[in-house]
């Protein structure tokens, strides 16, 4: 799944729409909805804010950006 997959199957979970969390990070709708299309990238600083309602799912950014990293076990 890559990120506006991630992004969209985040907010659904989190029964927000598309205007409600735009505003939240502080962004325009159309700019969000860009996101979720893939056609523009919000900076990740906006998406951990902790007016984001994404961020109370405990998601890490790395998560929500599709990158995973080994941990030595």
């Amino acid at each position: 799944m890559d990120f506006p997959q991630r992004l969209k199957e985040l907010r659904k979970t989190k029964h927000a729409t598309q205007k409600q969390t735009a505003a939240a990070i502080g962004t325009l709708e159309q700019n969000y909805q860009r996101y979720e299309r893939g056609t523009q990238q919000p900076t990740l600083p906006s998406l951990t804010s902790s007016t984001c309602p994404l961020t109370t799912l405990s998601v890490a950014p790395t998560t929500l950006q599709g990158i995973s990293f080994l941990v030595p076990s």
